[in-house]
């Protein structure tokens, strides 16, 4: 009888088109868990995200039903990032729609990485806060809307939803389109660093400080630089109060930039408004070199040439 029963259920899906016959004809129902053949309920339609809204203007049933409907389906993979975007309209406005989910990135390394991490925090999550961060301190950076997520570790799924910064260049292409000794190309650097330094002002640290993580928004009436990437974003360390761990951490949310050393240079020294320390190019020279990771100063010591890595023997 509950064969028969679960026959009758399958021919009378596919008679309503709600489910693929064996030539591959119809949509396909959602079937979590392969749910018809171990013979329990059918689950007929994908959980729906609890979302949490950043400002209360967003939190209407249009907006909710446009964002449900565009987390439904697949998102194209942008190939400069490890996660996936989705730049969508709604009432005139842009949105992006950046999906986090272990399972989504091919090396193993990273899904192991993401799924650790997912235990205590999701992305979606992370992202969120560190853009409400950096949006209430003052910071250019982008505006949240809402975030989601559900489930755990490699099967952790989420969703951060914020407003598109429109006409928005990369600063690592305009950067790498200059010569070395462009006085464009140092202005750039600066306002990098003055940026930075206002993130670390306001008790934050964002871990990754590289050309790619700001946008150049230029205008009639002027331009202004951005700082992305949120999930990257987080708060100082209770030790941080002290001056020189404060500026130790601190000026390791650097050990990623890959520029010249004199653009090096001029990035500490507008960061240090106008003063450049060698003290702080010690501790760049041992944050880019590995840090306290005897792998990775192995690793650094083969990939970085030694000029770099030993900035600080230069006259400062």
């Amino acid at each position: 009888m509950e064969k028969k029963s679960k026959k009758v259920l399958i021919r009378t899906l596919r008679q309503h088109g709600k489910m693929k016959d064996d030539s591959g004809n119809g949509p396909e129902i959602y079937d979590r868990n392969n749910s018809m053949r171990k013979g329990k309920p059918l689950v007929s339609e994908k959980p729906k995200f609890e979302w949490i809204f950043y400002d209360p203007q967003y939190e209407t049933e249009g907006f909710i039903g446009f964002l449900n409907r565009e987390t439904s389906t697949a998102i194209t993979r942008n190939r400069e990032e490890r996660h996936q975007l989705r730049f969508r309209e709604y009432n005139g406005r842009s949105y992006v729609i950046k999906r986090f989910s272990p399972s989504d990135n091919k090396r193993f390394g990273h899904r192991l990485d993401l799924a650790l991490k997912s235990l205590f925090s999701s992305g979606a999550k992370r992202s969120y806060r560190g853009a409400v961060w950096l949006w209430e301190a003052g910071i250019p950076t982008i505006r949240p809307v809402a975030f989601s997520s559900c489930g755990s570790g490699f099967s952790q799924v989420g969703y951060f939803i914020y407003e598109a910064i429109e006409e928005g260049v990369r600063v690592s292409s305009l950067i790498g389109e200059m010569e070395e000794d462009d006085p464009e190309r140092y202005r750039l650097i600066e306002q990098m660093a003055i940026i930075t330094r206002r993130v670390h002002d306001a008790g934050y640290r964002h871990t990754d400080i590289v050309g790619h993580n700001f946008l150049l928004v230029r205008k009639d009436d002027g331009e202004t630089m951005y700082l992305i990437d949120t999930d990257k974003t987080k708060k100082a360390f209770i030790i941080s109060r002290i001056p020189f761990f404060k500026r130790f951490f601190d000026i390791r949310c650097l050990r990623r930039l890959r520029i010249d050393n004199d653009g090096i240079r001029h990035f500490l020294r507008s960061y240090e408004r106008g003063k450049l320390r060698k003290r702080d190019l010690r501790i760049f020279a041992f944050w880019l070199s590995g840090g306290f990771n005897p792998r990775k100063r192995a690793d650094m010591k083969k990939r970085l040439p030694e000029r770099m890595r030993k900035i600080y023997k230069e006259d400062a």
